[in-house]
């Protein structure tokens, strides 16, 4: 399974369209907030992809979760954009709410920066945002039980 995980499109269609062709292999994506009307709009040109959404702090479709878990083989996956765990000031929050879940891994947005770490025994991964000036975005592997998070720039 390999998905790619976004964040923070803030109007920039065009470099999710870019990413989306260069990983055509994708079998869907996570989104994590901040450019509902866009992924609405991802959506509709890549029926085919299986889209997880969770709505940010720019984002006002009410009828959609502030946050999601997402099970993937034996992996429990908590995801959120992250304006509500205050992420800006720390993960402290983030990872005591994955680990009341039961997660091991979150992915989240908000900051616009890349982060890859693991703390306090949860792997937390931001693939930063498809918008401003050093543009990012994820990629999700599952294989042979293990999950690969990677971040890449999406300057293609």
């Amino acid at each position: 399974m390999k998905m790619l995980i976004i964040s923070d499109i803030h109007g920039n269609l065009e470099t999710l369209y870019r990413v989306a062709q260069k990983h055509n292999d994708v079998e869907g994506v996570i989104f994590l907030g901040d450019g509902f009307s866009e992924i609405e709009r991802f959506s509709q040109k890549y029926p085919h992809w299986q889209v997880h959404t969770v709505c940010g702090n720019c984002d006002y479709p009410e009828q959609f979760p502030t946050e999601r878990v997402l099970t993937l083989g034996n992996h429990k996956i908590f995801f959120t954009h992250g304006h509500s765990y205050g992420v800006k000031s720390g993960t402290k929050a983030l990872i005591q709410r994955a680990k009341e879940e039961g997660a091991g891994v979150v992915l989240f947005g908000h900051t616009h920066s890349p982060l890859h770490m693991k703390q306090d025994g949860v792997l937390l991964f931001n693939p930063g945002t498809l918008s401003f000036a050093n543009p990012h975005y994820g990629i999700l592997t599952e294989q042979d039980g293990e999950l690969v998070l990677e971040s890449l720039s999406a300057n293609l």
